[in-house]
C-alpha cells in the first residue's frame, strides 16, 4: 500500500530519539567556545483520514502517518525533552466534538511555534500525509484539502489550492520568520499518485517534486522516497519502511564508526542503504530516500547521541586503562585494586549498553581481565601457603589456621594446604598439660618484662588446666608478689594475734584544702599504707594493756554504750599517747615495717581519695560518717558506714584524728608543694599538734576533707582518736 506524500521532518526528529538533550544540531570541532544551548521544538503532523467532499473524487486512506508521529512525540518525551515544546498535529476528539488536522489549525500551530523559536534553538517539522505539485507548486494536503487535478477547470483548481498548503509558503515562514540555527523538514509521503486507487490519475500529475534551489538557507531537508515513486508502509513494523529505518538507525544501527553519535551522513547512508532493500524485498517496488541541504558550516553535522553507548564506551576505556596500568603496577595489592575496578567498570559497561559486536568486545576484556585476576590468585595463594607453614613451624596454630583457610578461599582443591589443615587440627586437640606449659612459659616472660596483670592471668589459666603442677602455684607467688600495689589494694598484718589491715595510697597529685583554707596543689612523691579504719579500743589495749576510752565498759560513757566497745575507737588519747602507741608498736611487730601518723596531706590525700567535693566517697555525709545529726552523741563501731574510693573507713567524724604536723596556719598557706611534712617543732616543745575528720559532737562543717583543728600535744578528749600509717613493707 502507497503513502501519499509523507514529507517527514525526521532530522530533528532524530537527534531526539539518540537519548541525550538536543543540542544545536550542526556544530564543528573547529570551534573553540561552546555556543550556549538553545531548545529543542518539535511540530508533528499526521494524517490518516481525509475528509469526504460529496460528489468529490477522494484522497487514498492511509494507515501509520499517524502512529509515526506519536511514536516519534513518545520517544521526544523519553529522552528528556520538554513536553511543552512538542507539538502534535493529529484528529483530536474530546467528549463528541473532534479536531482533525485542518489547514487553519495546522497554519495556527505552526506559526505559533515558529514565533518562539530563538537563535540557538532547534526545530523540526514533521509532516506525514498527502502531498501534491501542481503549477510548478508543491502542496501539503491537510485534512480538509479538496481532491485537485490539473484536468480541472483553471478557476476550479484555483479555487482547490486554496484548501492546500503551499510548501513555499512553509519556507517563506522558516526563512522570514524563524530565528532557530537549525531547521528541518522531514516528509514521509509518495513522490507519484495520491489519489485512491481506483481513481486512475496520471502518475506524473500528482507528482510532488522538490527542487534544491527552491530550499530556503539554513534548512535541511530530507524526503523518504524519490520523484515518481512510492513510498511504501509495512503492516508487519507498523510504519512505513522510510520511517522504520530511520527510526532503527537512530537506535544505534546508523552508528556506522561504533562512537555513540549519528552524524546526518551517517543516517542519511543507512536509510538509502536499508529502504531501497525492503522496497523491492516486499514490494518489488524502488524507493530511494533522498536529501537535500543549504546548510553552511564546518565540521561534521551531528544528528544524535547515545548517552548510554557513549557512557558504555567511556566505561570499556577506563576498564582498558586500568587493565593497562594494573600490569605495570608492582604492589599486588594496588594490581588487584586497578583489577577489580576495572570489572567493575566492565560489568557497569555491559549493564548500559550491550547487544551485537558490544558482547564480544567485552567478552575478550573480560578474558584478560580475569587472565590477570588468576594469576594474581595463584601468587597470593603462593604467598599465603608459605606463611601458613612457617606459622605452623612456630606453633602458632590459630594464625596457620587462618592462612590455611585464606589459601582455600582462593583454591579450593590445593592438596599441600590441605595436608596442613589436618596437621593443624592434630596439634590443636585439647591437651591441658600441654596448654598449661604453654601458659607458664608466656606467664614467666611477661613477669620478666615486669607486666604482672597480664602473666597473673595467664598463669591463672595454667593452673585451671593443670592444678596438679605444683610449679606454677610458685610462679603464681612470685608474680604476686612482684606486683605493684594498686589504690585500694589490702595488705593485712597480724601483730599481737590482731589483725590490721591497711590500704595502698599511690603516689599522686591533688588539690589540698578548699575556698576557706587555702586550696593548693599538693604532690605526693611515694605511696604509703593506711590503716583502713580509726585504732580500736582492742587494739590499743593489746599494745598499752588498758583502755583509756570514754566510751567504754569501764569508761565515763558507759551509759551511752551497750555491750563490747572492742571494735569502737580509741579515744581519750594524747598526741604524745599516739607517739607512744607507734613506738610500742613497732617493737612488737615483724622486723622492717615502719608505723608512723600521717602527715596532714597524706590524711586529706586518702579521705579524698580522688574526689574534689567536701565530702570523699558517695561525697553524701550520712552515707560516709557520724557526727551531731546522727551519732546520738556517742561513738560507733568501726566500719559501720561506707568506705570511700579506696577502701578506708571513718574518714569523717566518729573521732579526730591526730596527724604527725606541728600547726602553724602560714605554714598550711606557704607549705611546700611537695611532700609536705609540716613545720618544725618549737624548741623545747609547745607546740599544738594537727587533728583532722571531725567527730560524733561536730556539725558537718566540721567533718569535712578540708576542715582542720590544733591543739596540744598532751590534750585528752572524748572526741580525739588516730589511725596508722605504714610507710614501708620489709624487703621482699
Amino acid at each position: 500500500m502507497t503513502r501519499s506524500f509523507r514529507y517527514f521532518f525526521a532530522l530533528t526528529f532524530l537527534f531526539s530519539l539518540t537519548l541525550i538533550p538536543l543540542l544545536p544540531v550542526l556544530f564543528s570541532q573547529e570551534e573553540e567556545e561552546p555556543e550556549e544551548k538553545g531548545e529543542f521544538r518539535a511540530v508533528l503532523i499526521g494524517i490518516d483520514d481525509y475528509k469526504i467532499w460529496p460528489g468529490d473524487k477522494e484522497y487514498a486512506k492511509l494507515n501509520y502517518c499517524v502512529k509515526d508521529i506519536e511514536e516519534i512525540a513518545s520517544i521526544l518525551k523519553e529522552n528528556g525533552y520538554k513536553e511543552e515544546n512538542i507539538t502534535v498535529i493529529k484528529e483530536e476528539k474530546t467528549g463528541r466534538e473532534t479536531f482533525p488536522a485542518t489547514k487553519h489549525r495546522i497554519n495556527d500551530k505552526l506559526t505559533d511555534v515558529v514565533s518562539k523559536c530563538g537563535r540557538n534553538d532547534v526545530l523540526l517539522v514533521y509532516f506525514s500525509g498527502h502531498g501534491i505539485h501542481l503549477d510548478d507548486q508543491n502542496y501539503l494536503v491537510p485534512y480538509d484539502g479538496k481532491y485537485i487535478s490539473k484536468e480541472q477547470d483553471p478557476e476550479v483548481r484555483s479555487e482547490r489550492k486554496q484548501t492546500l498548503i503551499n510548501v513555499f509558503q512553509i519556507y517563506d515562514l522558516l526563512e522570514n520568520n524563524c530565528y532557530a540555527k537549525t531547521k528541518y523538514f522531514i516528509t514521509d509521503a509518495c513522490q507519484k499518485n495520491v489519489l485512491a486507487p481506483d481513481k486512475g490519475t496520471d502518475p506524473e500529475k500528482s507528482t510532488f517534486q522538490m527542487n534544491a534551489k527552491d530550499i530556503p538557507p539554513g534548512l535541511i531537508q530530507i524526503t523518504s522516497c524519490s520523484k515518481g515513486e512510492s513510498s511504501w508502509e509495512d503492516a508487519n513494523k507498523g510504519h512505513g519502511i522510510f520511517s522504520a529505518a530511520l527510526i532503527e538507525g537512530l537506535k544505534d544501527k546508523a552508528d556506522a564508526n561504533g562512537d555513540g553519535r549519528i552524524t546526518i551522513m551517517e543516517l542519511y547512508n543507512y536509510v538509502s542503504k536499508e529502504v531501497p532493500k525492503e522496497a523491492e524485498k516486499n514490494f518489488g517496488e524502488s524507493q530511494n530516500p533522498s536529501m537535500e541541504s543549504k546548510f553552511s558550516g564546518k565540521g561534521e553535522i551531528y544528528f544524535a547521541s547515545n548517552p548510554k553507548k557513549i557512557s558504555a564506551l567511556e566505561l570499556k576505556m577506563e576498564a582498558q586503562i586500568l587493565l593497562k596500568e594494573a600490569r605495570e603496577e608492582k604492589s599486588e595489592e594496588e594490581k588487584k585494586s586497578k583489577l577489580t575496578t576495572a570489572q567493575e567498570k566492565l560489568d557497569k559497561a555491559k549493564a548500559t549498553w550491550s547487544g551485537g559486536e558490544y558482547d564480544y568486545v567485552y567478552e575478550n576484556l573480560e578474558k584478560e581481565i580475569r587472565k590477570e585476576l588468576e594469576g594474581l590468585t595463584e601468587s597470593k595463594v603462593k604467598k599465603l601457603a608459605e606463611e601458613a607453614w612457617k606459622l605452623y613451624d612456630a606453633q602458632d596454630f590459630d594464625t596457620a589456621l587462618e592462612k590455611c583457610q585464606a589459601v582455600l578461599e582462593l583454591d579450593a582443591n590445593n592438596a599441600s594446604i590441605q595436608r596442613l589443615q589436618k596437621l593443624i587440627e592434630r596439634e590443636k586437640k585439647p591437651n591441658p598439660a600441654k596448654e598449661a606449659q604453654k601458659l607458664a612459659g608466656e606467664a614467666w616472660k611477661l613477669h620478666q618484662s615486669q607486666e604482672y596483670e597480664e602473666a597473673l592471668e595467664k598463669i591463672n589459666e595454667a593452673i585451671e588446666k593443670d592444678p596438679e603442677n605444683g610449679s606454677y602455684q610458685a610462679i603464681k607467688t612470685l608474680i604476686v608478689t612482684a606486683m605493684p600495689p594498686k589504690a585500694g589494694d589490702k595488705k593485712t598484718i597480724t601483730i599481737k594475734g590482731i589483725e590490721y589491715t591497711f590500704r595502698w595510697c599511690p603516689p599522686g597529685t591533688f588539690q589540698m584544702g578548699d575556698v576557706i583554707y587555702d586550696r593548693h596543689s599538693v604532690t605526693l612523691t611515694k605511696g604509703f599504707w593506711m590503716l583502713e579504719h580509726e585504732v580500736t579500743q582492742k587494739m590499743w589495749e593489746s599494745i598499752m594493756g588498758k583502755n583509756p576510752s570514754w566510751f567504754s565498759s569501764e569508761g565515763g560513757g558507759k551509759d551511752k554504750i551497750s555491750g563490747s566497745t572492742a571494735q569502737y575507737p580509741v579515744e581519750e588519747v594524747s598526741w604524745e599517747d599516739c607517739d607512744k602507741f607507734i613506738e610500742m608498736i613497732q617493737g612488737s611487730a615483724p622486723n622492717g615495717l615502719k608505723f608512723s601518723l600521717p602527715t596532714e596531706a597524706q590524711w586529706e590525700y586518702t579521705c579524698r581519695a580522688g574526689t574534689t567535693g567536701d565530702y570523699g566517697g558517695t561525697g553524701n555525709l550520712d552515707d560516709m560518717g557520724w557526727y551531731d545529726d546522727n551519732s546520738d552523741s556517742k561513738t560507733h563501731e568501726v566500719k559501720k558506714k561506707t568506705k570511700n574510693a579506696w577502701g578506708l573507713y571513718d574518714m569523717h567524724g566518729n573521732v579526730w584524728e591526730w596527724c604527725k604536723d606541728v600547726y602553724d596556719s602560714d605554714y598550711y598557706k606557704n607549705s611546700p608543694s611537695t611532700d609536705p611534712t609540716g613545720p618544725d617543732p618549737v624548741p623545747n616543745g609547745g607546740s599544738e599538734r594537727v587533728y583532722r575528720g571531725g567527730s560524733w559532737s561536730f556539725d558537718a562543717g566540721g567533718c569535712r576533707s578540708a576542715d582542720r583543728y590544733r591543739n596540744d600535744p598532751s590534750r585528752r578528749s572524748n572526741v580525739l582518736g588516730f589511725r596508722l600509717a605504714l610507710l614501708s613493707l620489709p624487703e621482699r
